[in-house]
């Protein structure tokens, strides 16, 4: 959200993960920084916890789907299986109301991304920069001074596919962005 003189977003996707997501946020309390943290439905429960603490420290919640699937059809199966059931699940466990959806891979049918705009109220929030951190060591070294007051970036805490996907490189760049951001 707000990091110093910038307005930058930052977006964290396919989590929570038990090991990568506590030490993000740290860094982001640290830095007194707020994110949007796109969780799949698949990992909610068994990381309460984390979902807790992402709440309680002011972060705000989204979407993700349920499994990360691409969401190139739209029937009420996959409306409900994929969306509709994260939404209801954050609802009911936390009392937390998601307002953000992000397609997995930023991918989503015209009439179902209508239906999550009209049924849940969502507003669908993708990236116009992209960390490049799930292709580590490669990852973007995005220039501080390059920002403006329109990007979000998008970083991952978790691996769609990968539970033991390690996640430094994320770490190192998150750092080395909120100290130039804060300086």
């Amino acid at each position: 959200m707000v990091t110093g003189k910038n307005n930058i977003l930052l977006t964290f996707d396919d989590g929570p993960h038990p090991i990568w997501t506590p030490k993000i946020l740290d860094l982001l309390k640290e830095y007194n920084t707020k994110a949007i943290f796109f969780v799949l439905g698949k990992r909610v429960l068994s990381n309460a916890h984390l979902i807790r603490r992402m709440i309680d420290e002011g972060h705000f919640i989204g979407n993700h789907s349920m499994n990360h699937w691409l969401l190139l059809f739209n029937t009420n199966k996959i409306f409900h299986a994929e969306i509709v059931s994260v939404h209801k699940m954050m609802l009911e466990q936390f009392g937390y109301t998601i307002r953000y959806f992000r397609p997995p891979w930023g991918i989503i049918h015209k009439k179902l991304k209508i239906r999550c705009e009209t049924e849940l109220d969502y507003e669908i929030l993708l990236w116009n920069t992209d960390s490049l951190d799930y292709i580590w060591p490669f990852g973007r070294r995005l220039p501080v001074k390059k920002y403006n007051n329109e990007n979000i970036i998008l970083m991952h805490d978790g691996h769609a596919f990968s539970p033991v996907a390690n996640k430094k490189h994320t770490l190192l760049m998150l750092e080395n962005h909120l100290k130039s951001l804060h300086s």
